[in-house]
């Protein structure tokens, strides 16, 4: 399982994780527990998939829309 964690100051720990060979991406932290993740920062739509070598550049950009969407809808 490959693995990947982002510390904020916000949020605590935000873990995302995805099979080594691929597929979806799931999210774990202070708001989420094993939450898959979706294009633009959400939890519907299109699914995120990853394996362990883009796991981590896919999970940057979706944590960078998320932010963006909290700001604007004050989620």
């Amino acid at each position: 399982m490959a693995s990947f964690t982002i510390n904020t100051r916000k949020h605590g720990e935000v873990t995302f994780q995805a099979r080594d060979e691929g597929g979806y991406v799931r999210v774990t932290g202070a708001k989420w527990d094993h939450r898959q993740i979706c294009d633009g920062g959400s939890f519907g739509g299109s699914t995120v998939t990853a394996d362990e070598k883009t796991l981590e550049a896919k999970a940057r950009r979706w944590w960078k829309s998320y932010l963006a969407a909290e700001r604007e809808f004050a989620l």
